[in-house]
């Protein structure tokens, strides 16, 4: 996928949109690694749309096995049914369960 396809994905996903895709299983890549992450939340922002023409922010998360290695950088996250997105994530939480990523859309 182009960066301007990329682009114009970005922009069309909203968060009832993801909201289909909870507890569905997203693969994170990098050049030198792939790991696979669930899906977990999605929060809308409390604040509104700057107009209607422009959606509402909100931010998801994702929940990666025990022992997995995340940082923050741009990942490439691949889904049968969305295709491929890069996107920036930001570690949020470690825990026993494993580490969660954010990745913030506005």
């Amino acid at each position: 996928m182009n960066d301007t396809t990329d682009f114009a994905a970005l922009q069309s996903l909203t968060a009832e949109f993801v909201s289909e895709f909870a507890g569905e299983t997203f693969v994170f890549s990098t050049d030198d690694q792939s790991v696979e992450a669930q899906l977990v939340e999605i929060r809308e922002s409390s604040q509104p749309a700057l107009s209607p023409s422009v959606r509402k922010g909100f931010s998801i998360l994702f929940q990666f096995p025990p022992g997995s290695l995340v940082t923050q950088r741009t990942y490439r996250l691949t889904h049968p049914e969305l295709g491929q997105l890069h996107l920036f994530v930001v570690p949020v939480s470690p825990s026993e369960s494993g580490p969660s990523v954010e990745v913030v859309f506005s």
